[in-house]
């Protein structure tokens, strides 16, 4: 094939327009295309490219009007968007367990076996094929065909979602040690630049001639040992997210208390340069007090990182139906919306402009946000750019995350 795997701009995720007619061709049997398929998808050693690869040969091989592949969550309760070909309204996001979702991949996806419709009268018949290793859903492809299934092509795609879940899941790995290699070295800089400022500082205080100045270096010392600790903290919250093993200590909890206090903790951040706003009556509120604490202070370490030096960082709270919301808006350069996307995977960092960090920072705040039955998402244009937390006002969620370990944590990530 000779047109080239590219992302498309607004959706993050990688397609290839169809070199040929996006009409169904009716004399093709699922069985005599497989071998070719597989071969075509096993190049691929990316999740991305495999997603990509997956759809795309559905179109060009099978004569497919259109294919789309979902990766799962690792609670396998959302399916995002990875690749697709010749279906741009296709949906970036799919709850499985929302009770309304009448999608066949959503129906696959809970069934975890293939789902079949055919409309009366259509020429063609929908299928939602699920993803799966080692009893694990790694995602479901979704594909419309020209044919109507017979039983050698049932057969076929049930060995079909096998293999290529086994694809699936040796390109996240591959992914997942790519990431691992580069977190190491990304690691050992951020450890090595605070142990070393507090070499020096010491030293300074060591010092003879520097008596009358002890008490502010100390000072000092104590916020690089603050700033050093979050850093380990966020480092075994993001291991222990993704082994699905943080648990939650909740109790009744006075947000807009626990934000100031987040704030005023928080090494870096002036007085002067933040403003808290508060919307509304914001009852007691039953949270883990240390784990929301982590997250106002990542939010605004990464307002603090990525805005404008000196910009005001605004932190409001609103209440609204069921829920609160906590936003944090800084001002600076925005973010494009390929990054926006995968901006709370793990290892995502930033594009470099002035701090890249580990890459687990807003990991940590999803992982910890969903943990109290929330959600968090981003928001950017022009030179501010907010993150949005909700927390509902009622219901109780499980306080363990899943214990399944994410398997495509990598969810349409360009590499």
């Amino acid at each position: 094939m000779t047109n080239a795997l590219k992302p498309e701009g607004d959706s993050g995720v990688f397609h290839r327009p169809s070199s040929r007619p996006s009409s169904p061709r009716a004399g093709v049997r699922l069985v005599e295309i497989v071998p070719a398929l597989l071969a075509a998808v096993a190049r691929h050693s990316t999740a991305a490219r495999t997603a990509a690869a997956i759809a795309n040969e559905l179109v060009e091989l099978a004569g497919a009007r259109h294919a789309c592949v979902y990766f799962a969550d690792s609670d396998e309760a959302t399916l995002r968007l990875a690749g697709w070909c010749n279906a741009p309204e296709a949906p970036a996001e799919l709850r499985v367990f929302d009770v309304d979702a009448r999608q066949a991949a959503v129906r696959a996806a809970r069934s975890r076996l293939l789902y079949v419709a055919r409309e009366e009268g259509s020429s063609t018949t929908a299928f939602a094929l699920p993803l799966l290793s080692c009893d694990r859903l790694l995602g479901v492809v979704e594909c419309e065909l020209g044919t109507r299934p017979d039983a050698r092509d049932f057969a076929t795609l049930d060995s079909l979602g096998v293999v290529l879940g086994a694809l699936v899941d040796r390109a996240v790995r591959e992914d997942d040690s790519r990431a691992r290699a580069e977190w190491t070295t990304v690691v050992a800089h951020e450890l090595r630049q605070p142990l070393s400022a507090m070499t020096m500082q010491a030293d300074w205080i060591a010092s003879p001639d520097h008596a009358d100045g002890v008490a502010p270096m100390a000072r000092r010392i104590g916020n690089t040992v603050a700033r050093l600790n979050r850093l380990v903290t966020d480092l075994t919250d993001a291991s222990l997210l993704h082994i699905g093993r943080v648990r939650l200590r909740r109790a009744p909890v006075d947000l807009v208390e626990l934000t100031k206090r987040a704030l005023a903790c928080h090494s870096g951040v002036a007085t002067p340069s933040t403003h808290v706003r508060v919307s509304g009556e914001i009852p007691l509120m039953a949270l883990d007090a240390d784990r929301i604490e982590q997250v106002v202070s990542n939010l605004v370490t990464n307002a603090e990182s990525h805005g404008r030096p000196g910009a005001e960082i605004e932190v409001g709270i609103e209440r609204r139906i069921g829920e609160v919301l906590l936003s944090v808006t800084s001002h600076g350069p925005p973010i494009d919306a390929d990054r926006r996307r995968t901006i709370f995977d793990r290892f995502v960092r930033g594009d470099g402009t002035r701090t890249k960090g580990l890459g687990v920072g807003l990991y940590v705040c999803r992982g910890l946000v969903e943990a109290h039955g929330g959600s968090i998402s981003v928001t950017s244009a022009g030179d501010s750019t907010t993150f949005c937390v909700r927390l509902p006002l009622t219901g109780s969620r499980p306080m363990l995350v899943s214990t399944r370990p994410p398997s495509a944590h990598v969810r349409g990530a360009l590499s």
